[in-house]
Parts: C-alpha cells; sequence; structure tokens
C-alpha cells in the first residue's frame, strides 16, 4: 500500500516539477503562451505514457511470474501423483517377490521336490559361476521381472523430474530403505551386464544401472556371492 502511495506522489511530482521549469524557467520571449500550454499538455501525456509503460511491464512481470509457479506449483502435482502411483504398485510387487523369496520347495509326497520354490530359486542364483548366467536366469521370471520393470520406470520418473542429487534422493532414499536385501541383491545382478552376449550393444539395461548408481542404491546393503561383498566388488567383476 505504502509503495503505490509512493509511486503515485512521485509520479505528481515529477509532473509539477517539469510544468514548473516550463512555465518559469523558460522566458516568455522564447515560449510564447499558447506554445507552453501545448508543452506542458504533451509533457504530462508523455510522462503519463511512461509511468503506464511501466505499470504494464510490471504487471507482465508479476504475470508471468506467477505463471512460472503455476506451472512449477501444476509440474510437482503431476509429478507426485503418478510418483505415489508407481510407489503404489512397486510396492505390491515388491510384497510379491517376498513371498516368492521366502517360499519353501513343494514337495510330491515321496521325499522328492515338485516345484522349486523361492528359497532353492535365490540359492541357485547366489551358486552360480558367472554374472552372466545369475543375469539370464533372472530374465523373464513371472514374479521378478515385472518387479524390476517397475522399478526402472519409478526411478526413470524421479529422475526425468530432477537431476539434482538434493530433489531425486529425497525420493530415492526412502524407495531404497523399503527394499529387502535379498532383493537388493536380484536388482543388482539384473543390471549388471548391460551389453548383449559377444557386442558392444546396449542391451536396455544402462539407464536402469545409470540410475542406481546416481542414487547410490546399494550403499548400505550386503551382497552374499561366495562371502560378504558390497556392490563394487560385485560390479568389478563386470567388463564395461
Amino acid at each position: 500500500m505504502y509503495t503505490r502511495f509512493f509511486k503515485f506522489l512521485f509520479r505528481y511530482i515529477v509532473i509539477a516539477f517539469a510544468v514548473y521549469i516550463i512555465w518559469f524557467y523558460i522566458p516568455d520571449n522564447e515560449m510564447k503562451f499558447n506554445d507552453k500550454i501545448t508543452a506542458s499538455i504533451a509533457l504530462i501525456a508523455l510522462i503519463i505514457a511512461w509511468d503506464s509503460a511501466v505499470s504494464s511491464k510490471s504487471s507482465g512481470d508479476i504475470a508471468q511470474k506467477t505463471f512460472e509457479e503455476n506451472q512449477r506449483s501444476a509440474n510437482f502435482n503431476n509429478f507426485e501423483q503418478r510418483y505415489n502411483s508407481l510407489l503404489a504398485l512397486h510396492n505390491d510387487l515388491h510384497k510379491s517377490v517376498g513371498i516368492f523369496l521366502d517360499s519353501p520347495d513343494k514337495m510330491d509326497g515321496k521325499g522328492g521336490i515338485a516345484a522349486s520354490g523361492g528359497k532353492s530359486y535365490f540359492q541357485n542364483i547366489r551358486k552360480m559361476k558367472t554374472l552372466e548366467e545369475a543375469h539370464n536366469t533372472l530374465m523373464g521370471h513371472s514374479v521378478i521381472s515385472p518387479y524390476m520393470r517397475v522399478l526402472y520406470h519409478l526411478l526413470k520418473h524421479i529422475f526425468t523430474y530432477s537431476t539434482n542429487p538434493d530433489i531425486y534422493k529425497k525420493y530415492t532414499s526412502p524407495l531404497r530403505s523399503l527394499i529387502r536385501n535379498d532383493v537388493l541383491y536380484l536388482v543388482a545382478l539384473n543390471t549388471a551386464i548391460i551389453y548383449k552376449d559377444g557386442s558392444l550393444d546396449d542391451n536396455g539395461y544402462q539407464e536402469f544401472q545409470e540410475y542406481l548408481q546416481k542414487s547410490d542404491f546399494f550403499e548400505h546393503t550386503i551382497f552374499t556371492a561366495d562371502e560378504y561383498k558390497n556392490f563394487n566388488a560385485v560390479k568389478s567383476e563386470v567388463e564395461f
């Protein structure tokens, strides 16, 4: 309120000063009476037009700033809405993976195994001699693969919204804390091989791996292959 008052006051002080100069400092023999009236009116109109232009620019700047703030707010709301949707789906699939990994073998009643459970599946993955073999075994699994796809899309959604670590880690860190250690182990294996067999062609996992590395996804995770290892030890065995 005070700012508008002082702007209003300043405008009329400028007009009054300009008119004063015309009438009292310019001799009558240099500018006739009618010319002074014309000059005064023209000067007043010019100052008013200038003030209107400044006000219009100020209003335009405010409108632009408001538009940008509304756009940022809309983008954030859209991001949050999809993030929450993907996170809910991720949690459901993570639960399914956990149930599978905890499942024992189904026996046939004669002491034999009718169907291998998740516990045996995970132990067999751990015993495999190469990352390539473990990676290929994971591909197309009816329970694990859908989870991996949703995790990838969730991370991609986060990094598409922002590549600022202060922002994306607000979402990736809580996400990481929700995932079981054995599931993280499978995620690491799933993204350990980024090239197709015998070539340098990207197999589609390079972007997924980059998201995991940038967000320090395996920072506090323990991996057990032959002995306890961290993800850096696992990565060192992969040829990039």
